[in-house]
C-alpha cells in the first residue's frame, strides 16, 4: 500500500487485520519491505526490509483471523512510499534475470 505525507523521524504503527493463516513469516522474523521515491532518487536503493515491533496475533474473533502490527520510522518527510509484505518480482525482473544466463535455451511459453 502507499502512504505519504509523512514526518521523518517519527514511529508510525501500522495494523493489518483480516489474515487468514494461523501462523506467518513474520513470527519468524520476516520485515516488511519498504521502496521510498526519494531514497530511489537519491541513492539508488529500491525495495529495502523495514520495520520493528512485529507482532503476528489472533484477532478478536475467537482466533479465526489474524493481525499483524509493525512501527516503521520514514527517512524522508513528504515523500511517497510503499510498503508490502514481500518486495514485487516484476516481468522486468524476470526478463533481466533470464539475460544472466545467455546459454540457457529461448524458447516461448505460447505454443505456436
Amino acid at each position: 500500500f502507499r502512504v505519504g505525507d509523512m514526518q521523518a523521524g517519527e514511529s508510525y504503527t501500522f495494523h493489518l487485520s483480516n489474515l487468514l493463516k494461523p501462523g506467518s513469516l513474520f513470527e519468524e522474523g520476516c520485515q516488511p519491505v519498504m521502496w521510498s521515491k526519494t531514497r530511489r532518487g537519491t541513492s539508488g536503493d529500491g525495495w529495502l526490509r523495514e520495520g520493528t515491533d512485529i507482532a503476528y496475533y489472533p484477532c478478536h474473533d475467537a482466533g479465526r483471523r489474524h493481525c499483524v502490527s509493525f512501527d516503521v520510522r520514514f527517512p524522508y518527510d513528504d515523500d511517497e512510499v510503499f510498503l508490502s509484505h514481500a518486495a514485487p518480482y516484476t516481468h522486468s525482473d524476470f526478463l533481466a534475470d533470464i539475460a544472466k544466463f545467455p546459454e540457457a535455451p529461448q524458447r516461448s511459453l505460447v505454443p505456436s
